[in-house]
């Protein structure tokens, strides 16, 4: 078994517990609004940009495209796009600001590359329902487009030869499941909102 089928059996729970939060489920909701629409991108801007600026460098030298793969930047776009005012939602902060080996921070980075996949799911149901486009309100869920497959395939293969050489499992672990729990009680606080 690659590690990376070892790594997605291990932090399945997490990942059940953030697809069960208020604001992941107001997202796929035939409701969805545009408050509700937004309030998750935003939430997920801050955890995105938090993560990009201080974990996704460690990376740098391990993964293919390492430039191409920061998401936050979309976001912003995206709520730009569809006029939202910021200031609406208190900026969130995620804890990613300390020191993390290299281990921990390919587990952080497989959950937020791993959500591209999940976001082209997302993107055709916000498409059907609020009408956005990858180039009107919904660049963050097209994520790399029709390379969206490509890219998670290459990062996976980049994650299974770090693991096989630095023979740091748990630690990769520890990350994702981190990340997890840092996306959770970020939508947990803002549950209120939606």
């Amino acid at each position: 078994m690659k590690f990376s089928e070892k790594l997605k059996k291990a932090t399945a729970v997490a990942h059940s517990q953030l697809e069960d939060q208020e604001i992941s489920k107001a997202l796929l909701s035939n409701d969805i609004s545009k408050k509700d629409y937004c309030t998750y991108l935003q939430l997920m801007q801050g955890l995105l940009h938090a993560a990009e600026t201080h974990v996704f460098h460690l990376l740098s030298k391990h993964i293919k495209h390492s430039s191409a793969r920061g998401k936050a930047y979309l976001i912003e776009k995206d709520l730009d796009f569809l006029e939202w005012k910021t200031e609406n939602l208190k900026n969130t902060q995620a804890n990613f600001d300390q020191e993390f080996t290299e281990a921990f921070a390919f587990g952080v980075a497989y959950v937020f590359e791993g959500s591209t996949l999940g976001g082209r799911m997302i993107y055709r149901h916000v498409e059907e329902k609020l009408g956005v486009k990858y180039d009107s309100g919904a660049s963050y869920f097209w994520g790399y487009g029709e390379k969206t497959g490509l890219m998670w395939k290459e990062f996976l293969e980049d994650l299974n030869s770090f693991e096989s050489h630095s023979q740091e499992a748990e630690a990769i672990i520890a990350g994702a499941n981190y990340a997890f729990e840092q996306i959770k009680n970020t939508f947990q606080s803002a549950a209120h909102l939606v």
